[in-house]
Parts: structure tokens; sequence; C-alpha cells
């Protein structure tokens, strides 16, 4: 599988702004993760240290890594490509990490960056995005397309306001159909209300009315609604549980909570 692109800052990348075109996008925060699909049929997943188990993948990414056995349309990506295991996909699990969004309108695992081994070259911007949009896989929201690259300052670029979450994005994924990319972020954007270090406190404080009707939605049955919970919990406050609680810890404490809520709905 292809590396991560380099995101470099834009006055690191000078050559991102002599000529041609950019593309920009509403950078989101969360992981970034490589995907490929083997010969087999089966989808191979690559975060930040390696391989990840798919018995066993990290609770921050079981949910983005279900979202992606489930939405990547195979049979299209085949069609798509005479060899699909010469394809990576990089994408990005969006979460919060000191900034909160609205997270019923954004998808657990977003397209960014598709290579292409047997051409080895990264697929342009708007041939990525179509792409991503033919294999069944949500992409990073546009702010512009086709601008020319002589007209940016990268000491200057302005950080837009948000189009998933009130305020200014996390950032801005700047790259041209050469395969060159920059990324501006604003760094000291946003933080979390701290959370107790106490994990049945903190399952107190994390669990509304609102996240178990989401989690039930998202349950195929009564049993599965704990891990669903725990699992909204993880992407929408993942900031203040890594910072103070065990997420293992929390997901025992969810338990007990999540029964006494279903029985006391008479479900």
């Amino acid at each position: 599988m292809h590396a991560v692109p380099d995101l470099p800052a834009p006055h690191d990348a000078p050559a991102l702004f002599e000529s041609g075109h950019l593309w920009l996008s509403e950078w989101l925060p969360g992981p970034l993760l490589r995907a490929r699909l083997d010969a087999s049929g089966q989808i191979r997943v690559d975060g930040a240290r390696g391989r990840i188990d798919d018995r066993d993948p990290p609770v921050d990414l079981r949910w983005p890594i279900r979202a992606l056995r489930t939405d990547l349309d195979r049979a299209a990506l085949r069609e798509a490509t005479a060899d699909p295991s010469a394809v990576t996909l990089v994408l990005v699990a969006p979460r919060n990490e000191g900034l909160d969004y609205d997270w019923t309108a954004l998808p657990p695992i977003v397209g960014v960056a598709i290579h292409d081994a047997a051409r080895d070259r990264w697929l342009a911007p708007d041939a990525a995005e179509r792409a991503f949009e033919g294999i069944g896989l949500a992409t990073l929201p546009t702010i512009a397309r086709e601008r020319r690259a002589r007209d940016f300052d990268p000491e200057s670029i302005a950080i837009p306001d948000s189009s998933v979450r009130d305020g200014p994005a996390a950032g801005v994924l700047i790259r041209n159909k050469r395969g060159d990319h920059a990324l501006v972020t604003d760094v000291g954007s946003g933080e979390s209300d701290p959370l107790p270090d106490d994990p049945d406190v903190a399952a107190e404080h994390l669990v509304t009315d609102a996240r178990l009707d989401r989690a039930i939605e998202l349950a195929s049955d009564r049993s599965a609604v704990a891990d669903r919970l725990f699992e909204l919990l993880v992407r929408e406050e993942w900031a203040a549980i890594d910072a103070v609680v065990d997420p293992s810890d929390l997901r025992g404490a969810l338990g007990g909570r999540v029964a006494t809520a279903l029985a006391d709905r008479g479900e």
C-alpha cells in the first residue's frame, strides 16, 4: 500500500503555488487510514502503526472501519480499475479532537485521496472525488475548485467557516493535479470540557437521551446498543475521554446504565 501523502504547511510547499490550479477542501480532524481491496476481495486497512487487525481494531476505529467495510462498493471498485490491489484509498475517521461537529451529518469515514500504483500517481482531486462517490464513500467538503495557484499567498491562507460545524474549519487541504499537497490548520482552535476521571461518573455525564436514541437506531438488536453508544461517545468526545478515562473502563460502565435505560423504556 502506498504511504499517506506528505501534508506540509503551505510555506513548505512552494511548488504547489507556482503554476496550475488548486482545489481547496475542508480538513476534518481524526486519524488517517489507508485501505486496499486485495485479490480475495478482502479490505485491508492500515493505520499509523501498520496493519489493523480485523478481529480487534482500536476502539476509536471500530465504527469507521465497519462503515468502510459496509459502504465500500467492491464491485464498483473492481469495474473502475484493472487491478484494484494497486489502488490505495486514503481516508480520515473524523472525531472530536477539540472541535465539536454536527455528528449526525458527518460520516464516520471520509475519502481524502487515491493513489494508483499502476500509474504511480495520485488521482487529481476532481477525479478522486468522482471515484470515491462511485464506490460509495463520502469526501472532504469542498471549499473551492480550480483556483489559480498564483492568486494565493502561501503565508496568508485564511481558514473559512466550516460547513459541518458552527465556527471555523479545522483546516484547509490544498491540492493540485500533479499530486502536490499542503495543509493549513489552526492548531490552537478548540478544546473539550474536562471529564471526571471516574468511568461511572464520566458515563453519567456523557450519556444523554438523544445519544441513547441514536445508539438504538444504529444497533442491530438490543444487545448491541451499549456497543453503538460507546462508539458514538468515542467519536464525539474523543479528546475528553482520551485525556482522563481508559476507554475500556468507560465501556464497562455503560453496560448497566444502558440496560437500566432500556428497561425503563420497556425495550
